[in-house]
């Protein structure tokens, strides 16, 4: 649950075009969306290559550390 008390991501929000505000029933807290993704997604490959341009919105991780660990469970 994200410090706004929502559940589930606005996924509007993360690609900037939520126009519901405060009124919207999806989560629109940052935290909760960079953990979220940093967990359950899987590599932002567009920020591999430095082309990533959504930052902390991006749906997928930017943490590298998350290479390490997938890695090890396939090579």
């Amino acid at each position: 649950m994200g410090a706004d008390g929502k559940v589930q991501i606005c996924y509007d929000f993360t690609k900037g075009m939520c126009t519901r505000g405060d009124k919207c029933k999806y989560s629109h807290d940052i935290a909760t969306i960079v953990h979220f993704n940093s967990r359950e997604k899987g590599i932002c490959f567009d920020y591999l290559r430095n082309q990533c341009h959504r930052g902390l919105l991006c749906r997928f991780s930017h943490d590298l550390s998350n290479i390490a660990q997938q890695c090890q469970l396939v090579c």
